[in-house]
């Protein structure tokens, strides 16, 4: 788990490259202020909803054990 934002950063940083670098001129310099890097911005607020909706989505399939416990003894005082 703590190599995931390592690699995520490291992925990220370089996205951001490549798209400044396909938008720079021949002085790698780009003008054009954030819309250089618009289109990395927008793959970063992708992969972050995707992450929240992946955690949610594990968080709401676990299990946990004080309301499995419970939850079965309220099926074994329907079925007396």
């Amino acid at each position: 788990m703590c190599w995931a934002t390592a690699i995520g950063g490291q992925v990220m940083t370089l996205i951001f490259g490549v798209i400044y670098d396909s938008n720079a001129d021949e002085s790698e310099h780009c003008g054009d202020g954030p819309s250089c890097y618009l289109d990395a911005f927008y793959i970063n607020t992708c992969a972050c909803v995707l992450g929240l909706v992946v955690a949610a989505v594990f968080s709401a399939r676990r299990k946990v054990p004080e309301l499995a416990s419970l939850k079965s003894a309220q099926i074994k005082a329907k079925q007396r």
